[in-house]
């Protein structure tokens, strides 16, 4: 199994979190290798498939992927995978929650959701994620939202970095021609974070090519939270959007 290293150890109060679910029969349970690399910290539950069936990400499911939603209906039982991870020095524990997941689909589960961004993933789009995994993506575990204001406006924010024991991050108010300077902004402090960075409040981000500043909060929030479920930094625009320079 490849080693995903972290770049940075610097320690930091947060522990990783994560919560995996497969859907599947009796079976498929039985027939999971009981010797497979655990997550240290984590623990496996077998629980009724109907506990994932409600919520806004299921209905968006229902709505934008019906066939997958129809499979996970017919699926009586939810292996999931979750708890706080014990201290690492690399990113092999998502490693192993990954791989467990794999197996189960292997095995027969029809899908797999990653109760942390919500996301809902069918069998082949899994296994495809776990065969590249010999080289470490985080945007394979982080999502980013661009969520519509009323006034037109966008409010940008990740889900995800509670896997890297790490806050998630936020901007609101950005205009529709800041949107992917933002992206890429953020895009940024998710691959520097999920890789053992530490957050730095008061950090004044400028991006090549662009007049705007941002500066970054501090860190607030927590697992309760009902945006995030994790702490998160808010970044502030100090200066309004310039022109673009060639």
């Amino acid at each position: 199994m490849p080693v995903w290293t972290l770049h940075h150890t610097e320690p930091y109060p947060q522990r990783p979190y994560i919560f995996f679910a497969a859907f599947c029969e009796q079976e498929t349970v039985n027939e999971l290798d009981e010797e497979i690399p655990f997550p240290v910290g984590a623990e496996i539950a077998t629980m009724q498939a109907t506990h994932f069936r409600s919520g806004s990400s299921w209905e968006k499911l229902r709505e934008e992927r019906p066939e997958l939603a129809k499979a996970v209906e017919e699926r009586n039982l939810a292996v999931a995978l979750h708890g706080t991870i014990a201290a690492h020095d690399s990113l092999d524990y998502l490693k192993q929650a990954v791989d467990i997941m794999a197996a189960l689909v292997e095995l027969g589960a029809v899908a797999v959701y990653d109760a942390i961004t919500e996301g809902w993933y069918d069998s082949e789009s899994w296994l495809a994620m776990v065969e590249q995994g010999a080289i470490f993506n985080p945007f394979d575990h982080v999502i980013m939202e661009r969520l519509p204001q009323p006034d037109g406006r966008f409010w940008m924010r990740t889900r995800g970095l509670r896997k890297f024991a790490r806050p998630d991050l936020s901007v609101r108010d950005v205009a529709a021609e800041e949107a992917e300077h933002v992206s890429k902004m953020l895009d940024r402090f998710v691959n520097h974070l999920a890789l053992g960075g530490l957050p730095e409040p008061g950090r004044e981000v400028r991006m090549e090519g662009w007049d705007t500043v941002y500066r970054s909060g501090e860190v607030q929030g927590g697992p309760e939270d009902p945006a995030f479920h994790n702490t998160y930094i808010e970044f502030q625009r100090l200066s309004a959007m310039g022109v673009q320079k060639e």
